[in-house]
């Protein structure tokens, strides 16, 4: 890091270094996501007690959704990460223009999404259901990466429940195609935000004063 000298250091930047992405996950499961203490607690304005409620109950949430996926078998994560896709609206949000490809056979390529009708641009996707204990490293990238240029594709999603390796993200960085890794955790965000595997329970509107109405109001 010194030598590269960033202008920021963020976790994103830090997500490259294999020993902070083994801290981060370690760290996740020794204390609940957004969890604050009872004296910020007492502190925080009702606003701010609302949003940490929120992201508590959104953190316990996304845990639950890896740990159904992990007990989960393969197949399932396959059709899983393909319905996801097609939530965020990849295909055109089409389940049509999505699938998900043969068990044996399928050259490392577990599912293809067409983004036209036509079928002349395609993300060719890449599942692996592995415990967070078994990080994917830059072998599975480089694997995939064969597999895109020999189908000649430019674009492809590698989804894994478990993390990559520092390794990992700079082979995909690196590739001579286009290739986005989403890990478990990201993976279970956007479940949550695009509604695959979650339905709402309840829904609150806040609402605030307003000094307009006051000071402009006549008849």
């Amino acid at each position: 890091m010194l030598t590269e000298n960033p202008p920021d250091i963020t976790i994103k930047y830090l997500e490259q270094f294999e020993e902070f992405v083994e801290f981060r996950y370690k760290k996740s499961k020794e204390k609940p996501k957004n969890q604050v203490s009872a004296t910020e607690i007492d502190e925080a304005t009702p606003s701010e007690r609302l949003e940490s409620a929120f992201n508590e109950i959104k953190g316990a949430l996304s845990d639950d959704l890896l740990d159904r996926i992990r007990n989960n078998t393969p197949q399932f994560f396959e059709h899983l990460v393909v319905r996801v896709l097609v939530a965020m609206g990849y295909g055109g949000g089409h389940s049509g223009y999505a699938t998900v490809t043969q068990l044996s056979g399928d050259d490392g390529i577990d599912g293809v999404i067409q983004e036209d009708r036509l079928g002349l641009d395609m993300i060719y996707v890449q599942a692996k259901k592995w415990d967070p204990t078994n990080s994917v490293g830059p072998g599975e990238i480089d694997k995939f990466v064969g597999s895109l240029m020999r189908k000649r594709a430019t674009k492809g999603v590698f989804i894994t429940s478990g993390v990559f390796t520092s390794g990992a993200r700079r082979a995909a960085t690196q590739a001579t195609v286009s290739v986005r890794l989403i890990d478990g955790d990201e993976l279970a965000d956007l479940m949550i935000d695009y509604g695959v595997g979650v339905s709402e329970e309840a829904r609150y509107t806040v609402k605030k004063l307003d000094t307009d109405f006051f000071d402009d109001l006549l008849f």
